[in-house]
């Protein structure tokens, strides 16, 4: 049976208004669409205790225990409130599935729904236990890049990176001597391309290797390099001053504001950079002083 037609056949018998049978078309539309992305998703959530979902889902800005389960009472099932959790968050969940950027923006454009799906409404698009078990699970795909053949993991640490560094440094360096036009404009850089480029790809590694994969702010496991200045030679790696290792939790105090808002002005995410930085380090002088 269709996503459409189990959730009008589920509609209770009552006449709807023409708005809310608009909006319910598109909601089941959205689900239609996203079907495989959808079901991963609750696949790979389905023998994870409430407390591990919890932690994946709310990184930072968590809701109480309690709202978490008052939600889940509402939404009438785990599997119920993480469609919900789905249809507001699509695009990090499937971030979070691992597929490559572009995939994620392509699936995301075509999934845009306007709509607001209430807590109470999501089981009429929540697929039953069975389906979920036959689902096929999304397989993250290996980063590869242009000019070398080997999928890379994100980080490499130690020796590896000395290893790996200069053979493919040096073949991006006749590449890019021989065809002098693939060299990006900082003018006219599409940033996420630039975060998958073999240039962020080194760079990244050997400022987390330079700072011993440690925060540059509370000294806890890095595992981000914060852009303080986006001038070309940072960009191309020839000045590595303005990059600092970062850990998530520090990394979203300087990107997002109280609100949980993106800051994009560059003045703003460098002060908070330093004034975090500055906290830090009169905390750990303090420390040091006491007996």
């Amino acid at each position: 049976m269709s996503m459409t037609k189990r959730m009008m056949e589920s509609g209770g018998g009552g006449a709807r208004r023409d708005g809310d049978e608009e909006r319910m078309a598109a909601i089941a539309s959205f689900f239609e669409r996203t079907r495989p992305y959808h079901h991963a998703f609750l696949k790979s959530m389905q023998r994870r205790k409430a407390s591990s979902i919890y932690a994946m889902l709310f990184p930072y800005m968590k809701p109480s225990q309690s709202t978490f389960a008052k939600h889940r009472k509402e939404a009438g099932s785990m599997s119920a409130y993480l469609t919900h959790y789905f249809f507001g968050n699509v695009k990090s969940v499937l971030e979070r599935l691992g597929l490559p950027p572009a995939e994620v923006d392509d699936v995301w454009s075509k999934a845009t729904c306007n709509y607001v799906l209430n807590l109470h409404e999501a089981s009429r698009f929540t697929p039953s236990d069975a389906e979920i078990e036959r689902t096929s699970s999304i397989q993250p795909k290996a980063r590869s890049f242009r000019h070398h053949s080997r999928a890379l993991p994100s980080i490499m640490h130690d020796k590896a990176i000395h290893e790996f560094f200069t053979g493919i440094y040096r073949k991006n360096e006749v590449f890019y001597k021989a065809n002098p036009d693939a060299l990006f404009r900082a003018d006219l850089l599409d940033y996420e391309d630039y975060l998958q480029s073999p240039f962020w790809f080194l760079i990244r590694n050997v400022v987390l290797f330079r700072d011993g994969f440690k925060c540059r702010v509370c000294a806890a496991k890095a595992s981000a390099v914060h852009h303080i200045s986006y001038e070309p030679g940072v960009l191309y790696g020839m000045n590595l001053e303005p990059l600092v290792s970062i850990c998530d939790p520090c990394h979203e105090l300087i990107e997002f504001d109280e609100n949980g808002v993106k800051i994009t002005d560059l003045d703003v995410k460098r002060q908070r950079y330093e004034t975090l930085a500055r906290k830090a380090g009169s905390s750990q002088s303090g420390n040091r002083r006491d007996p």
